[in-house]
């Protein structure tokens, strides 16, 4: 999946209210640009060739870097080779 994009990040903190921590400040300075090629967690998980709950594992590990777009993990070009090339190092040591 190719798409240009600006997501917004959210503070996931909660008040003791249990509504999310954001203020009008934290708002506009939380957007970023996401590079031009993005890959959903189905695709990331063809090209990488292992399961989608596989994919969570290594995220909640923090063995591979995503983004959060609406809620859903997207993975750039880059984040899926950074992977691959620690995984290659880690083989021929």
């Amino acid at each position: 999946m190719s798409a240009r994009l600006a997501a917004t990040v959210l503070d996931t903190s909660r008040q003791k209210g249990g509504s999310p921590v954001k203020s009008a400040t934290e708002k506009s300075s939380q957007t970023a640009a996401l590079p031009s090629e993005l890959f959903t967690n189905d695709e990331a998980a063809k090209f990488l060739k292992k399961t989608t709950k596989t994919l969570q594992r290594m995220r909640q590990a923090g063995r591979l870097g995503f983004f959060v777009v609406c809620g859903r993990p997207m993975y750039s070009r880059e984040q899926l080779a950074e992977y691959l090339s620690s995984v290659e190092m880690r083989k021929r040591a």
